[in-house]
């Protein structure tokens, strides 16, 4: 693990602090901060973070369990290490059951002991580390189906909008070609250059052709003189592109 492992450790005995935080940070692995009570212990986790938490038993005015209870109910999963002489099986059933990560009796030779600790330390930061990278990438991941799938109905909100005006247009296309159809005089929709974009079929069959066949001709080739396109033409002519030269 590259950062140090932020280690609280309490205990009200001060040499053993003392002792305890010379052996864990020996190793270049831990940074080890002491506090003498639980309740100042609390009071400095609203202001610190830490990887993991090393705790004694027997202390005064709140022990071990009673501090783990705390700990657990308003700072969440941080690993806890229960570190204490007293051996009697109530206790581990109690730290177990209050949530610690590990139950560690004092005693024996110190450097042994302080071995082990850093290894239990070691073993529930790393893990306690891993479930929050995996808890944070889940909610990434999900925060981003979530913008997907916001994209997604935004997406097809659109489409459904574009389908609708498509319809109305083709609705509306229709519409106009069945009343310039129903009309008697000849009406051509023309570019600048008078070539035809549409005409109604009075207009096709006065040169006894069909609409289709019409599109892409000028209008003077079928109509008028080519000389002066406009002026004998038989047909109402809707310019596309509006011209000075033909109104």
């Amino acid at each position: 693990m590259t950062d140090a492992i932020r280690v609280l450790y309490v205990d009200d005995e001060k040499d053993l602090l003392e002792i305890g935080k010379l052996f864990l940070e020996e190793s270049g692995e831990f940074s080890v901060t002491t506090i003498a009570s639980a309740p100042a212990a609390l009071e400095l986790l609203n202001t610190e973070k830490f990887d993991a938490i090393v705790s004694d038993y027997q202390m005064p005015v709140m022990n071990g369990i009673q501090f783990l209870v705390e700990v657990r109910t308003g700072f969440g999963n941080i690993p806890f290490i229960l570190f204490t002489g007293k051996g009697r099986e109530e206790v581990v059933i109690q730290a177990i059951n209050s949530g610690a990560d590990f139950y560690l009796q004092k005693g024996g030779e110190p450097e042994s002991q302080f071995a082990e600790l850093s290894q239990k330390i070691k073993s529930a930061a790393l893990r306690n580390r891993t479930e929050n990278s995996l808890l944070k990438n889940a909610e990434e991941l999900h925060a981003a189906y979530e913008e997907l799938a916001a994209t997604d109905m935004e997406l097809r909100a659109n489409l459904d909008e574009l389908t609708l005006q498509q319809q109305a247009l083709r609705e509306s296309e229709a519409q106009k070609n069945a009343i310039l159809d129903g009309i008697t005089t000849n009406i051509a929709f023309v570019d600048k250059n008078l070539k035809i974009l549409w005409v109604n079929k009075v207009a096709a069959e006065s040169v006894n052709k069909s609409p289709a066949e019409m599109i892409g001709h000028t209008c003077h080739a079928l109509w008028g003189d080519p000389t002066r396109p406009c002026e004998n033409c038989p047909t109402l002519k809707v310019f596309e592109t509006k011209q000075s030269e033909h109104t």
